[in-house]
């Protein structure tokens, strides 16, 4: 029987008035119904029998899908008060109300209350759905070694689900540091605990793109555990890991623009590609593919596409452009595999075979309106470029946006001939206030003192624009009382290097850039800026494209299966979203004394202070 919220509320505050009788005593006499056991609750003066009859009710009415009205009755109670039974079931039936509303801030707060092994103290039949839900917290929390530990156990006392819960377990363990992981293994009795963590311990030695070294260390595991359930079944990652060196490429073919107008961006890509492949080679224990290279800058990619299948590689990389990619999202089939080094976003539907990776503007519009939101903004002003590129980041931002739950109040463009204290005055409303004031003077022919007011529904700011733009905007947006405002910006407003004396002006702007340029890339940066000036000054962040396209030439089968598997490139953090694309997830940065600081992702709405202290 469901009791809705009207009479639960009666019987709530029959409960605070305190109303008591004797309790009830017998197992016989014990309210079976929510509505008997709230009564019971209310009439009885046992504070040990009123709790217990009202997780009873909490408990009945979640299992009623009266999650809210559950809740309040969990609000109500002071777990500190209560015994460690009646505790474990409050915790229990609150991890499933976190679980169930998707609410992370409570499962936050949960997780440090508890403890992997709780739902082992409940009764049997409570045991399923106690470890799911005390699963659960842990992941909304992020706190993947408890999570881990408490699938764990969950798989040793129930085996009805080995896939589905080796793949949950995996996917906690494969976030675990390495240096969390190691003391835990080592303090380890626990047969089925010890052998996930030495698993996840073998996997974390090797970085990503070491695909033999990963293949071998899964391979030499099952040697040591060769009756342990992570191998049944492996979690679908580690499977397919378990066999991609024999998957990966023999052969690519590498498409780029070798001559003509695009020849600087199509050396650069290589260099950066080739680069790569010389660092595997450094490596007596890894294969590398035979490579190829093709000059697509005589004839349309379609061509040349067809040209390459007489050449039968096992993947194609290219083409560079757009228009390239576009001719080949028109094509009904591909019969060999294209990762292409751009995008056709406006193609619904792409042959197979074709998949689609670069360093588009609208992947860092989906990381600016992320961050923003993680920041806890949600009313935005935009400040970009006029011409073809703004309207199109425009869109991308507004979609971003939206998809966040942000508004973009509105964007104002800018030209590089435009009187930008005047963009940024109309923008901020400032001139419509000296407007309204004037109006008012002239009305009432008097003389007042008037200072200015800039419009007051936005609580951040988007900036697009080239570093020698932004040095200009930006100290606008404090002159015109925006000071208080936080700046967004995109990898356009950095040239790549350091220049503290000139990019004093942009302090306090948080930006989104490549882990190659913010400082996270391999040393091949420096060896190729050094070899090659010309296209370092011009195209680095194309060296940083060309060295993650050749990681993933052996990165695109999980990619492609699994749908949480994540790539770390030198390009940013990279998944498939779907259509054959590969979206980055770009680092962050925020200028202090006039150089770009690191912004930890980690650090979830904090940000360090941009003030100069000295």
């Amino acid at each position: 029987m469901t009791i809705r919220l009207p009479v639960l509320t009666v019987f709530l505050l029959l409960f605070v008035a305190g109303c008591a009788v004797e309790p009830v005593s017998t197992p016989e006499q014990q309210p079976t119904t929510i509505q008997g056991l709230l009564s019971g609750a209310a009439d009885t003066n046992d504070a040990s029998l009123r709790r217990q009859y009202q997780l009873k009710a909490a408990e009945m009415l979640q299992a009623d899908g009266e999650y809210a009205t559950a809740r309040s009755l969990l609000d109500a109670m002071d777990p500190d008060q209560l015994d460690d039974e009646l505790r474990d079931r409050y915790l229990w039936l609150s991890s499933r109300d976190a679980v169930e509303r998707g609410d992370a801030d409570a499962a936050r707060a949960l997780a440090d209350q508890l403890d992997p092994k709780l739902p082992l103290r409940l009764p049997l039949d409570q045991r399923a759905g106690a470890f799911d839900s005390v699963a659960g917290v842990y992941e909304l929390a992020e706190r993947h070694l408890p999570g881990a530990r408490t699938l764990i156990l969950w798989s040793g006392s129930d085996t009805r689900q080995p896939e589905a819960l080796n793949e949950r377990i995996w996917s906690a363990l494969r976030e675990v540091p390495r240096a969390e992981l190691e003391p835990v293994a080592e303090r380890s009795s626990d047969y089925q605990a010890r052998g996930w963590l030495e698993l996840a311990l073998a996997l974390a030695a090797h970085d990503q793109h070491e695909v033999e070294a990963r293949s071998r260390a899964i391979r030499d595991w099952k040697k040591v555990w060769p009756d342990h359930g992570a191998a049944d079944p492996f979690p679908g990652e580690l499977a397919l890991l378990r066999e991609l060196d024999e998957l990966r490429p023999d052969s690519v073919a590498l498409a780029l623009p070798l001559s003509g107008p695009l020849a600087g961006a199509g050396e650069a890509v290589r260099e950066g590609f080739l680069a790569a492949y010389y660092q595997d080679l450094e490596d007596p224990d890894r294969t590398t593919p035979t490579i190829t290279l093709h000059d697509t800058h005589a004839s349309t990619f379609s061509a040349i596409y067809g040209n390459l299948l007489n050449t039968d590689p096992d993947l194609v990389v290219g083409p560079l452009s757009k228009e390239g990619v576009q001719e080949l999202t028109a094509l009904p089939a591909l019969s060999i595999p294209v990762l292409a080094l751009n995008y056709d976003r406006d193609a619904l539907i792409t042959p197979d075979n074709l998949l689609q990776f670069g360093l588009g503007s609208e992947d860092e519009m989906q990381a600016i309106a992320r961050r923003l939101k993680q920041d806890g903004h949600s009313n935005v002003l935009a400040f970009l470029p006029e011409g073809d590129w703004g309207i199109r980041m425009e869109k991308a931002l507004r979609r971003a946006a939206e998809n966040q739950g942000i508004t973009l109040l509105e964007t104002v463009q800018y030209a590089g001939d435009s009187n930008l204290n005047r963009v940024v005055a109309d923008g901020f409303n400032i001139n419509q206030s000296r407007r309204r004031a004037n109006a008012l003077m002239r009305l009432t022919g008097t003389t007042m003192r008037f200072e200015p007011r800039r419009r007051q529904d936005m609580d951040a700011i988007v900036l697009l624009a080239s570093p020698e733009n932004a040095r200009q905007i930006n100290p606008l947006f404090a002159f015109y009382y925006g000071g208080d405002l936080p700046v967004y910006g995109s990898s356009l407003l950095y040239r790549g290097s350091p220049n503290p004396s000139r990019d004093s002006d942009l302090d306090g702007i948080r930006f989104t850039d490549i882990p190659w340029v913010l400082g996270d890339a391999p040393p091949k940066r420096d060896t190729l800026q050094s070899l090659f000036p010309a296209l370092g000054n011009n195209y680095d962040r194309l060296f940083a494209l060309g060295f993650d396209s050749y990681r993933l030439t052996h990165q695109i089968q999980p990619l492609q299966e699994i749908e949480a598997y994540r790539y770390q490139g030198v390009t940013g953090m990279i998944r498939n979203s779907g259509n054959g694309s590969f979206e980055r997830t770009p680092d962050w940065a925020v200028f202090r004394k006039g150089e770009p600081t690191p912004l930890p992702t980690e650090e979830k709405g904090v940000l360090p202070d941009t003030t100069d202290n000295e």
